[in-house]
């Protein structure tokens, strides 16, 4: 009686364990970070460093590293570094776009009123272009409020392509500032994604 009784608990458990896979969930560690012999418990990350040429990019990656670390329970996020264990540090060494197609100008303005002579003959302008967001992480010891030796350290790089925005018959053919705003939307994608591959390259040591 015993024996079957067992059984039956095993059976079960392990039902629900195939269940619990099958449907997609799984069961949430509960240890703290390790680095080597280092236990992170807390980690503060510092404001961004821009070193692009393109002004505000580091909010954009600095605002989503702490939309997608406050999400981690085992390790707690804390607002000042004085009660950290960690610094997590980064730094945009690249941010800019060029351009992808092109195509001639005058076969762009075959069709407009423009006088053949005044279609900019053989000059061709960007149907697209390709956003790039380049970064380098470091996550720093932090003990008896001074910074120690490098715990992990990586970069990343990722690109994304955009539409280039054309006005016929104006000179130049591109409205600056509306691709200017398709790279500010190109480049939040690319900081959320940069963001996410960060996190999954140290996840497993949460």
């Amino acid at each position: 009686m015993y024996m079957r009784m067992r059984l039956k608990i095993t059976i079960i458990v392990c039902f629900l364990a195939v269940l619990a896979t099958s449907c997609g969930y799984t069961f949430q560690r509960t240890s703290k970070a390790t680095f080597g012999l280092q236990t992170v418990n807390r980690i503060y990350v510092k404001p961004m460093v821009n070193n692009s040429y393109k002004p505000g990019v580091e909010n954009l990656v600095y605002n989503a590293l702490l939309k997608k670390f406050s999400l981690q329970k085992n390790v707690e996020l804390v607002s000042s570094q004085e009660n950290a264990d960690a610094l997590l540090i980064g730094v945009v060494t690249q941010a800019n776009y060029v351009a992808g197609g092109m195509t001639d100008v005058a076969g762009f303005l075959e069709n407009t009123i423009l006088p053949p002579e005044k279609r900019f003959q053989g000059l061709a302008v960007a149907t697209s272009y390709t956003a790039s967001l380049n970064c380098q992480f470091t996550l720093l010891e932090y003990k008896d409020k001074k910074e120690g030796k490098s715990l992990w350290g990586s970069q990343f790089s990722s690109s994304k392509g955009f539409p280039a925005t054309n006005r016929l018959d104006v000179f130049g053919t591109t409205a600056t500032h509306i691709n200017e705003s398709e790279f500010d939307r190109a480049l939040g994608d690319l900081a959320e994604g940069i963001v996410r591959d960060l996190y999954e390259s140290i996840y497993w040591r949460f």
